[in-house]
């Protein structure tokens, strides 16, 4: 399952040089399009923006725990890009409290470690049982942050096809090298 972040008024992310909605979901879109060209089938819990009944923030955040519960995913991957201070910069990864959602978040980091280079800075893999979606989805679980949209450097990046793309790719691999392990797939 992958979640493009926010989209489902009124949660539509942080808001910076663009929303944050606008980036997620084009690099969401990418990385089920590769996974499904490598044999994965790969549902997204939204594929533009939508609404619910009576929706939230709260409430878009259980609707994407409950459509990962519905299909019985056997991943979650949550994407999303990040604000803070409009200098603090680079991609981040948050984790269940778990071995297979740990080692998912490292393969992860490692194959945009590989694809972005030097264009954005690896604040790591960190622990993200605090946030509700990983709190909630019992199958390994990731949160992406894909960049800071407040940050010049950071939004020029995610704003870029190309980049998008990159990110796409290296994330799709990083789920594909987990699936091999785990021998999901071959």
């Amino acid at each position: 399952m992958i979640d493009p972040g926010h989209g489902i008024p009124p949660d539509t992310g942080y808001l910076g040089f663009f929303r944050e909605e606008d980036v997620v979901l084009p690099i969401s879109k990418k990385i089920a399009t590769i996974l499904e060209k490598n044999g994965v089938q790969a549902l997204l819990t939204r594929d533009s923006d939508c609404t619910i009944s009576k929706a939230t923030v709260t409430s878009s955040l259980r609707y994407r725990v409950e459509k990962a519960k519905e299909v019985n995913a056997d991943l979650f991957v949550s994407v999303h890009a990040n604000m803070f201070n409009k200098q603090s910069n680079g991609f981040e990864i948050y984790t269940s409290n778990n071995s297979n959602s740990q080692r998912l978040g490292q393969l992860v980091s490692s194959m945009i470690v590989q694809s972005i280079r030097n264009s954005l800075f690896n604040r790591g893999v960190k622990a993200g049982d605090h946030l509700f979606i990983l709190e909630n989805v019992s199958m390994p679980s990731i949160l992406i942050q894909t960049g800071f949209i407040d940050n010049k450097e950071d939004a020029a990046l995610l704003n870029n096809t190309d980049f998008q793309n990159k990110m796409a790719e290296a994330v799709a691999q990083g789920i594909i090298q987990y699936l091999k392990e785990k021998k999901q797939i071959n």
